[in-house]
């Protein structure tokens, strides 16, 4: 990934980091992205969690933050699509203008 792409990643990472509020619950989404952009051949939590951490001993711990964030962290998911569905936006806005036409 070259510095742009890594940069435009972190903002978005970032972004929805300050939705989920959380320290933990950011960092648990920032190792989950970076794996689902990664070069895995299985995208699940075991293997994210094998992959971003090189401490043999914690890969335990991380894969049980992994899956407490995918399956039982209370965030508003609604904000997090909110957010996304901006960032989105944002990004269609920068290479051409978004007509907005009324409902017929």
């Amino acid at each position: 990934m070259d510095a742009a792409a890594e940069e435009r990643l972190q903002q978005h990472l970032d972004g929805i980091g300050a939705v989920l509020g959380h320290p933990q619950r950011t960092a648990a989404f920032a190792i989950y992205t970076r794996g689902l952009f990664s070069e895995l051949e299985r995208k699940s939590v075991e293997p994210i969690a094998a992959l971003t951490c090189p401490d043999t001993e914690r890969v335990d711990a991380a894969h049980q933050s992994l899956l407490h964030f995918v399956s039982n962290s209370d965030w508003d998911d609604h904000a997090v699509r909110r957010k996304v569905a901006q960032y989105a936006m944002d990004a269609m806005a920068k290479r051409a203008p978004i007509l907005r036409h009324p409902l017929k």
